[in-house]
């Protein structure tokens, strides 16, 4: 888990680097499940998953970076990095994402 301290540490530094608003979201979940077979269990599926999320607003545009290390100084640096990308107004245009598509290219060959 994080430290609450550590989420008001992120929630100061986005605000203090010029974001309008700054937003943590943290997911830390587990899940089991069985499958019966006959009355019998036939599987037995457990999974963990563990994210932190930041988001800053700079007037309409939103920067998003998640990271699954609860480290603090990762943390803060993420933050950094989103406050240095909304301060150059660094977005990325739909029409750029439209004009060059994504292509798709094996990274293995079959024989």
């Amino acid at each position: 888990m994080i430290k609450h301290e550590t989420i008001t540490k992120i929630l100061e530094h986005g605000l203090s680097k010029g974001a309008d608003f700054t937003e943590v979201f943290v997911e830390d979940s587990k899940s089991s499940s069985f499958n019966l077979l006959d009355r019998k269990i036939d599987q037995i599926q457990s999974s963990n998953s563990f994210g932190i999320g930041i988001r800053l607003l700079f007037g309409d545009e939103a920067y998003y970076g998640y990271s699954s290390d609860p480290d603090e100084a990762n943390l803060i640096k993420l933050t950094s990095n989103l406050a240095e990308s909304g301060n150059s107004g660094q977005s990325t245009d739909p029409e750029t994402l439209e004009n060059n598509p994504f292509r798709h290219s094996p990274c293995c060959s079959q024989s």
